[in-house]
This record gives structure tokens, C-alpha cells and sequence, in this order.
């Protein structure tokens, strides 16, 4: 028997970031493999990312059937894309698409509307009105304005959803008027690749803390600032870019506080030599419905957690 052949589709996700690995391509190489699925991506990239850098060669050298594709320009102008997603689609032949945020999903959903695709499957991995209302994360009026109805339309019109979390689906079924229990939960996952690892013995008496991720205002770098002033035999690691948090952060707590951006190959060793690591969010619908990857990435790494009791399932 052929096997069914499945289009994933990404729009305008940025390819660098770890979370596309761990998201995306691990996701896809595990259909493949394990479930004996036909799954293709395909990558509709900004212009600027595919000039800019080797996204293409890097996604085609671990999915080498992937088609990897420029987007019209600008997010604002996202539901352009449906029109070259259509062309690709009756090219392949493939009637069923997962479609990873809810502009992906709505050019799908467009597909579905003119018989290009028999089914359609959104892959929610963020409450992404919930984003822009709290963090205004795409400053874009368009966006502020009908995000609320492209990501309901995502959650009711679709055949099939994968949710990164319970909570997620407590979110839908509050702001969406979701009824179905027609989805799959699917939480936090890890880039294929890391061992699992034992953390480092001999350390000091001194408690050292890691935190790994963006900078990002939901990231809670303010609550790991406050613990901080409130613990002072401990130390702390962070992995981040340095800004204005940060410099702050060093300028009160001096020598406790280790600032440092890696590669993303170098992560784990120095994961591995801390006692903790941390996740402390803001209490918020966007941090409520979350299932931060770097959950699993602390864990394969030995380190106990400190976690905000209000994100996603923990």
C-alpha cells in the first residue's frame, strides 16, 4: 500500500533558531521513520533569510526532499503566499497538510477552500494573539487588529490539531468556543542528537543556575533577577545576548553573574555544569499555554528545575 503523502508547511518561521530543528525537523524524520509516513517540508522562508544565510543547503542537507521557498515579503502581506503554496501542491500531489501557525494554517485552509487538499491539521505551538496583545511580538497594525480571528478561524476550521500543551486547549475552548476533543497533545520536544548526560560533581558550596534562551520580555529575565537578589549564595549562568536587563542584572550582582551567548553545539556542556535550571515566566495567558523545549533540554542535560507553577502542564 503507497504511503499517504503529507505536506508540512512552515511560513516565515526563522530557520536558525534551534526550535525549528527540534520542531520541525525532528518532528518530520520521526514521522518518516518511525511511522512509516511520506511527509515533505515545506520552508517558505523570508527573502532576507534566504540571502542572507544557508537555511536552504542546512534544512536540504537533513530533509533532502524538503522544498525550501521564498514567501512573499513581509508578514503583513503573509496570505499572498497562498497563491505559490497552491501552485506547489497540485504539482506534488499531496492532499494533506500540516501547517505549523496559524498563517500557514490560513493559506492552507485557502487550498483546502478551492480543492487543492482534502484535510488540513494545525500545529499550535504558541497562543500567538495572546503574543501580540501581551508582548505585541509583530508590531504590525494588520496583525494587532485580526490576529484574534486568523488564529480562531485556524483552531475551528481545521480537521485536526496538535497542541503543544492541555492548557492550550483549556486556552481554545475559553477564547475559541472549541468543542471538539479532535487534536493530539504533543509537548515540549528535543533536538535529536543530545545525549543524556550526568551533571558535573565537585562544584563549590555556592548553588549554581543556568538559564538558557532569548532575552525576550516573556522570558521573565526581571524574575530570575528578583530570585537572584534574594539568594545570595547562589550563582547564575546566562545564556543569552546581553541588553539592558542584563547589564543591569551585572551591574547589582557582580561576580555571581556570568552572561554568554554560545553556539548551539555548545549548550549542553556548559548546561552540564550547573546544579539548576531555570524557567521563570510572567504569569500570562502566553507563558499559561507554553511548553518550553528547554524543559527537555535541562533534563537531558541532568539539571533539576525551577519552574513558574503557571506554565503549560508543569
Amino acid at each position: 500500500m503507497p504511503k499517504h503523502k503529507i505536506a508540512y508547511i512552515t511560513l516565515l518561521d526563522q530557520y536558525h533558531s534551534g526550535i525549528y530543528d527540534s520542531q520541525v525537523i525532528d518532528v518530520i524524520q520521526f514521522m518518516n521513520d518511525k511511522l512509516d509516513a511520506n511527509v515533505r517540508l515545506y520552508a517558505f522562508l523570508s527573502i532576507k533569510e534566504l540571502l542572507n544565510t544557508s537555511a536552504k543547503q542546512k534544512i536540504k542537507a537533513q530533509l533532502s526532499d524538503a522544498r525550501v521557498l521564498p514567501a512573499f515579503p513581509k508578514l503583513r502581506w503573509f496570505y499572498m503566499t497562498r497563491f505559490l503554496l497552491a501552485l506547489i501542491l497540485l504539482w506534488d500531489g499531496r492532499k494533506s497538510v500540516i501547517a505549523r501557525n496559524v498563517f500557514a494554517c490560513n493559506i492552507a485552509l485557502w487550498c483546502r477552500k478551492i480543492g487543492f487538499v482534502k484535510k488540513v491539521a494545525l500545529d499550535s505551538r504558541s497562543a500567538i494573539s495572546a503574543e501580540i496583545k501581551e508582548f505585541d511580538v509583530f508590531p504590525i497594525p494588520y496583525l494587532r487588529d485580526n490576529i484574534q480571528d486568523l488564529e480562531k478561524k485556524s483552531v475551528l476550521k481545521s480537521d485536526f490539531r496538535l497542541a503543544v500543551s492541555h492548557a492550550m486547549t483549556v486556552y481554545w475552548r475559553k477564547h475559541f468556543n472549541y468543542e471538539k476533543n479532535e487534536h493530539v497533545i504533543i509537548p515540549c520536544t528535543l533536538k535529536q542528537g543530545l545525549e543524556l548526560t550526568q551533571p558535573s560533581q565537585g562544584k563549590s558550596d555556592n548553588i549554581s543556575i543556568v538559564y538558557a534562551g532569548s532575552n525576550a520580555p516573556w522570558q521573565g529575565l526581571n524574575l530570575i533577577f528578583d530570585f537572584l537578589r534574594k539568594h545570595p549564595n547562589v550563582c547564575c549562568t546566562l545564556l543569552t545576548r546581553e541588553n539592558n536587563t542584563t547589564a543591569k542584572m551585572k551591574a547589582v550582582l557582580g561576580d555571581r553573574l556570568t552572561v554568554k551567548w554560545l553556539k548551539s553545539g555548545e549548550v549542553v556542556k556548559e548546561l552540564n555544569r550547573h546544579d539548576y535550571g531555570l524557567l521563570l515566566r510572567p504569569f500570562c495567558d502566553t507563558n499559561r499555554v507554553a511548553s518550553p523545549g528547554k524543559f527537555a533540554e535541562y533534563l537531558s542535560a541532568g539539571l533539576n528545575i525551577i519552574c513558574s507553577k503557571e506554565i503549560g502542564d508543569y
